[in-house]
């Protein structure tokens, strides 16, 4: 059986001309080695489990120095990200914390943190919910059971001709990877006309067939080979057209299956353009569990992320992160992820995990897209990177769920901030499970805003307009279902405003 593990270094001895650095550096990149001008690109990733505490995930409410009411009787706050220094580190929370070196003023200065952000009912385990889903999860609530599965943002991006109004060289429209098969992408079985029924994305996992996939071969010209379609194009008409015995449920599946041929064929058929040489194909060999492989996967996958958004053969990319970055061998859902609030022992471990994901994932990566793309911008500043959790302070409660960015998407936000959407001035019944409070962090008790408007806020940024994914009486992207225990705790306009950029974040 092959395996998918792939170290840094091997990716730095096979990648050829592609010169994959640690970060990479513009200097040893040709002049014109950078993505379109302008082109914005999108990543996001996604961990498992959450519980971490407002305390050890977020800077200081201190610093939230300015105060304003967006809404009547609900007054949130931001401030700068504050850098501070301990023993080596910089940090501007106990999680959010890497070496100095590392954790620059400068990527500082293009990130944001942002506390507050609802879903409002009970998600539990979801993969959906992070990118829009939201019926991708345990549904365990009846009316989020209810709920009829959507694509996902980065897929609304993928398809959209406003994300990518020509795909000259582009491979592929968007990827989905990670160590695991876990997807947080979904859409419709016929993208390109928006029909069909939602399902999972499939998941790029080995990352040598991932680099072979992006980096093929430079050719002269496209191949002059009969195209696929057209192969079975007449056999196609014939049977759609004149086979009465045909079903609306066979013609939609031949439909979605002709569709699937078309862009197979378009990006079999891209050209490469000289601003990137041939790659080899990485060499893969055995590798430790635990800490380090998990390091090594996802610093090799940051660098294939980092230079195909240099060459410009991708724009999206979205993966999950199973891994707990960790030695811990046992149960890490019952013994680490479920104890958070009885022991401080696992919870430490959580926290470590954590602070490790942040390091080797986040921040790596974001290094990494911080290089000349022209004209005074990096690729990191016409990027939006987020990394989000499947749950909040409390596990399986999807309540204040951290959302933490990098790249200000072409200038569409102001970065370097903390935000805070919670409704700080009243106090709301427990919006969560009725647990023990034995490590003395305050619980979710304060309601937010929506989730669901972050999301939309998101393809704002990167040029879709809410006409284009906004549905009536639906508050931001997703669906307008809410428990009737949470809705009421939520100030007047949150919801009536809900597919409105939030508050603060746009430049």
């Amino acid at each position: 059986m092959q395996s998918d593990k792939l170290f840094r270094r091997q990716v730095l001895r096979g990648a050829g001309g592609f010169a994959l650095a640690l970060p990479l550096l513009p200097s040893l990149q040709p002049r014109n080695a950078h993505a379109a001008s302008g082109a914005k690109r999108f990543v996001a990733f996604a961990t498992d489990q959450g519980g971490s505490f407002y305390k050890d995930t977020y800077p200081e409410r201190s610093t939230l120095t300015h105060k304003e009411s967006p809404y009547p009787g609900h007054e949130i706050g931001w401030g700068p990200l504050p850098r501070r220094t301990e023993g080596g580190l910089a940090k501007l929370s106990n999680i959010l914390s890497a070496p100095e070196s590392q954790l620059t003023e400068r990527l500082i200065g293009k990130m944001n943190v942002i506390c507050g952000l609802d879903v409002p009912y009970y998600l539990s385990h979801h993969t959906g919910g992070h990118l829009g889903c939201f019926a991708r999860n345990d549904r365990h609530d009846p009316g989020s059971a209810a709920q009829p599965f959507i694509p996902t943002i980065d897929q609304v991006m993928a398809w959209s001709p406003k994300f990518y109004p020509r795909l000259d060289g582009i491979k592929h429209r968007s990827i989905v990877t990670g160590r695991d098969s876990h997807g947080v992408s979904f859409g419709h079985s016929n993208p390109s006309a928006g029909s069909g029924m939602v399902q999972k994305v499939s998941v790029k996992s080995n990352l040598s067939n991932l680099f072979n996939d992006i980096f093929q071969p430079m050719v002269a010209a496209p191949s002059r080979r009969t195209p696929i379609v057209d192969r079975v194009m007449e056999n196609y008409k014939d049977l759609r057209e004149g086979n009465r015995r045909l079903s609306v449920e066979d013609r939609r599946r031949l439909d979605d299956h002709m569709s699937r041929l078309a862009e197979l064929q378009r990006s079999l058929t891209v050209v490469r353009g000289t601003n990137c040489t041939e790659g080899a194909r990485p060499e893969l060999d055995g590798a430790a569990g635990g800490l380090a492989a998990s390091k090594n996967y996802f610093g090799a996958l940051n660098d294939i992320i980092a230079t195909a958004f240099s060459c410009d053969t991708t724009r999206i990319i979205v993966f999950h992160v199973k891994d707990t970055f960790s030695n811990f061998t046992g149960s890490w859902h019952q013994s680490v992820a479920h104890q958070n609030w009885q022991s401080q022992s696992a919870y430490d471990t959580l926290i470590e995990s954590y602070r490790q994901v942040f390091r080797h994932v986040f921040v790596d990566l974001i290094a990494k897209l911080d290089v000349d793309a022209g004209q005074g911008r990096t690729i990191l500043d016409d990027s939006l990177v987020q990394w989000t959790q499947e749950c909040g302070p409390e596990s399986h409660m999807s309540i204040s769920l951290p959302v933490i960015t990098a790249g200000s998407a072409g200038g569409f936000f102001r970065t370097g901030m903390f935000v805070d959407y919670r409704n700080m001035t009243t106090p709301a019944a427990r919006l969560g499970m009725n647990v023990t409070e034995r490590i003395g962090d305050v619980p979710a008790k304060y309601a937010g805003l929506l989730y669901q408007s972050w999301l939309g806020t998101a393809l704002a940024a990167m040029g879709i307009p809410r006409a284009d994914w906004e549905k009536p009486g639906v508050p931001g992207y997703g669906n307008n279902y809410s428990n009737a225990e949470y809705r009421r705790r939520y100030a007047s306009g949150v919801w009536e405003r809900g597919s409105e950029v939030l508050p603060f974040l746009q430049a």
